[in-house]
């Protein structure tokens, strides 16, 4: 598999719905080698993860981004852009991530927060959630991925669906992050 990006950011909601299927999250690894050169997440918001630890430790560096940093960013957006930021001024690491992205360029950013999705389709950021995420590495192989992982599998395809960036068919949110329709998971077709 050849890497699209230089970084893959995963913000830590992503690790949370890898967990839940995947407990050891050994799709990680296989998840940054398909988007990406290296793994960056949020290293406050991944120290305080209590699953994971192992696939953190070998895959996980932190994004580096200051709050001045932030802050700085911050003050430079419009007033447009600035109301819609106001979704992730509960969580600052989200708010890093996303300026980590425009920084360094070059990244795509997996996350199942729709402010955060809504913000990096505002600003051009390269994204999936969850299930876009993992039909996309899927696919690339040939189907082997939802054939050994058949928690992830149950997880995409439980019924009736629960959890919007999780359970393919469950697409209330898709048209807050995708308004142009070229995530290939969507099946909201008559949205």
């Amino acid at each position: 598999m050849a890497a699209r990006y230089r970084t893959v950011l995963i913000d830590t909601c992503f690790l949370a719905c890898l967990h839940a299927c995947d407990p050891r999250c050994e799709l990680l690894g296989l998840v940054i080698d398909y988007y990406g050169e290296r793994g960056v997440g949020d290293g406050r918001q991944l120290r305080l993860c209590t699953y994971c630890r192992d696939a953190i430790a070998d895959h996980l560096g932190d994004h580096g981004i200051s709050d001045e940093a932030m802050a700085s960013w911050l003050d430079k957006q419009s007033s447009d852009k600035a109301r819609r930021l106001i979704q992730l001024k509960d969580d600052p690491a989200d708010l890093k991530l996303l300026v980590y992205a425009l920084k360094h360029g070059q990244a795509i950013l997996l996350t199942c927060d729709q402010g955060l999705l809504q913000c990096c389709h505002l600003y051009d950021v390269p994204h999936r959630c969850f299930k876009a995420a993992l039909v996309e590495v899927d696919l690339e192989l040939d189907g082997a991925l939802l054939t050994e992982y058949t928690a992830v599998a149950q997880a995409l395809n439980r019924s009736p669906p629960s959890h919007p960036f999780v359970q393919l068919g469950h697409d209330r949110h898709c048209p807050k992050c995708d308004p142009g329709r070229a995530c290939g998971v969507r099946r909201d077709v008559s949205v």
